[in-house]
Protein backbone atom coordinates (compact mmCIF):
# COMPACT_ATOMS: atom_id res chain seq x y z
CA UNK A 1 0.00 0.00 0.00
CA UNK A 2 3.03 2.60 0.55
CA UNK A 3 4.42 1.82 -3.13
CA UNK A 4 0.68 2.78 -3.99
CA UNK A 5 0.57 6.06 -1.99
CA UNK A 6 3.86 6.77 -3.45
CA UNK A 7 2.91 6.51 -7.12
CA UNK A 8 0.07 8.74 -6.63
CA UNK A 9 1.64 11.43 -4.75
CA UNK A 10 4.71 10.61 -7.53
CA UNK A 11 2.03 11.24 -10.44
CA UNK A 12 0.90 14.43 -8.40
CA UNK A 13 4.12 16.37 -8.19
CA UNK A 14 5.14 15.60 -11.36
CA UNK A 15 2.11 17.35 -12.67
CA UNK A 16 3.64 20.72 -11.38
CA UNK A 17 3.83 23.69 -13.92
CA UNK A 18 2.71 27.35 -14.23
CA UNK A 19 1.62 30.11 -16.81
CA UNK A 20 -0.84 32.43 -18.88
CA UNK A 21 -3.88 30.76 -20.84
CA UNK A 22 -6.87 32.14 -22.23
CA UNK A 23 -9.86 32.06 -19.75
CA UNK A 24 -12.58 28.90 -20.30
CA UNK A 25 -16.27 28.95 -20.15
CA UNK A 26 -17.33 28.11 -16.80
CA UNK A 27 -19.50 25.06 -18.78
CA UNK A 28 -16.34 22.80 -19.39
CA UNK A 29 -15.50 21.07 -16.60
CA UNK A 30 -11.84 19.60 -16.36
CA UNK A 31 -13.47 16.16 -14.93
CA UNK A 32 -12.99 14.11 -18.00
CA UNK A 33 -9.57 15.62 -18.70
CA UNK A 34 -8.76 14.21 -15.00
CA UNK A 35 -10.27 10.59 -15.67
CA UNK A 36 -8.33 10.49 -19.24
CA UNK A 37 -4.81 11.33 -18.09
CA UNK A 38 -5.46 8.65 -15.23
CA UNK A 39 -6.22 6.71 -17.80
CA UNK A 40 -3.68 7.10 -19.72
CA UNK A 41 -1.44 5.81 -16.47
CA UNK A 42 -3.01 2.85 -16.04
CA UNK A 43 -2.76 1.97 -19.98
CA UNK A 44 1.18 2.95 -19.65
CA UNK A 45 0.35 5.40 -22.24
CA UNK A 46 3.15 7.95 -20.56
CA UNK A 47 4.61 9.45 -24.01
CA UNK A 48 0.57 10.95 -23.78
CA UNK A 49 0.95 11.23 -20.09
CA UNK A 50 3.95 13.52 -20.64
CA UNK A 51 2.17 15.32 -23.44
CA UNK A 52 -0.48 16.25 -20.82
CA UNK A 53 2.21 18.13 -18.57
CA UNK A 54 2.35 21.49 -18.71
CA UNK A 55 5.85 21.03 -17.47
CA UNK A 56 7.36 19.28 -20.13
CA UNK A 57 6.55 22.06 -22.54
CA UNK A 58 9.31 23.58 -22.55
CA UNK A 59 11.58 21.16 -20.68
CA UNK A 60 14.93 19.40 -22.20
CA UNK A 61 14.82 16.33 -23.76
CA UNK A 62 16.68 14.80 -21.08
CA UNK A 63 13.62 16.35 -18.92
CA UNK A 64 11.23 14.34 -20.48
CA UNK A 65 13.52 10.96 -20.59
CA UNK A 66 13.82 11.56 -16.62
CA UNK A 67 9.89 11.91 -16.32
CA UNK A 68 9.45 8.61 -18.53
CA UNK A 69 12.29 6.61 -16.64
CA UNK A 70 10.10 7.39 -13.29
CA UNK A 71 6.66 6.62 -14.60
CA UNK A 72 7.88 3.19 -15.76
CA UNK A 73 9.56 2.63 -12.27
CA UNK A 74 6.35 3.48 -10.15
CA UNK A 75 4.45 1.40 -12.69
CA UNK A 76 6.91 -1.56 -12.82
CA UNK A 77 6.90 -1.01 -8.44
CA UNK A 78 3.25 -0.84 -8.50
CA UNK A 79 2.99 -4.69 -10.23
CA UNK A 80 5.49 -6.12 -8.73
CA UNK A 81 3.65 -5.41 -5.47
CA UNK A 82 0.68 -6.95 -6.78
CA UNK A 83 -1.86 -3.92 -6.61
CA UNK A 84 -3.40 -3.32 -9.95
CA UNK A 85 -5.91 -0.38 -10.26
CA UNK A 86 -9.62 -1.23 -10.92
CA UNK A 87 -11.02 1.81 -11.88
CA UNK A 88 -10.84 5.29 -12.04
CA UNK A 89 -13.71 7.65 -11.63
CA UNK A 90 -14.09 11.90 -11.10
CA UNK A 91 -16.11 12.16 -7.91
CA UNK A 92 -15.88 15.94 -8.09
CA UNK A 93 -13.89 19.10 -9.59
CA UNK A 94 -13.91 23.03 -9.36
CA UNK A 95 -13.00 25.70 -10.96
CA UNK A 96 -11.04 28.90 -9.58
CA UNK A 97 -13.04 31.77 -10.29
CA UNK A 98 -10.44 33.07 -12.96
CA UNK A 99 -11.73 29.80 -14.89
CA UNK A 100 -7.75 28.82 -15.40
CA UNK A 101 -7.46 26.83 -13.07
CA UNK A 102 -8.99 23.47 -11.49
CA UNK A 103 -8.59 20.66 -8.88
CA UNK A 104 -10.54 17.37 -9.96
CA UNK A 105 -10.82 14.74 -6.98
CA UNK A 106 -9.95 11.63 -8.91
CA UNK A 107 -11.13 8.09 -7.11
CA UNK A 108 -9.18 5.65 -7.77
CA UNK A 109 -10.41 2.30 -6.50
CA UNK A 110 -7.22 -0.95 -6.59
CA UNK A 111 -7.72 -4.59 -7.56
CA UNK A 112 -7.84 -5.19 -3.24
CA UNK A 113 -10.91 -3.49 -3.15
CA UNK A 114 -9.25 -0.11 -1.23
CA UNK A 115 -9.77 3.10 -2.88
CA UNK A 116 -8.17 6.95 -2.67
CA UNK A 117 -8.85 10.20 -3.85
CA UNK A 118 -6.22 11.56 -5.91
CA UNK A 119 -6.32 16.05 -6.68
CA UNK A 120 -5.04 16.54 -9.80
CA UNK A 121 -4.46 20.07 -10.26
CA UNK A 122 -5.37 21.29 -13.60
CA UNK A 123 -5.14 24.34 -15.76
CA UNK A 124 -6.82 25.58 -19.04
CA UNK A 125 -4.35 25.65 -22.04
CA UNK A 126 -6.16 27.72 -24.94
CA UNK A 127 -8.35 24.65 -25.80
CA UNK A 128 -7.90 21.94 -22.96
CA UNK A 129 -7.30 21.06 -19.70
CA UNK A 130 -3.63 19.95 -19.37
CA UNK A 131 -2.15 19.06 -15.78
CA UNK A 132 -0.79 22.05 -13.92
Amino acid sequence: MRSVILFLCGVCLLAASCGRHKQVSQHEKPDKAAVHYMKLLVNEDFDAYIRGMMSCDSASEQYRRNTLVLLKQMSAELKQSGVGIQSVSCDSSDVDNDGNHARAYVGVTFSGGNSETVVMPLIWAGRRWRMY
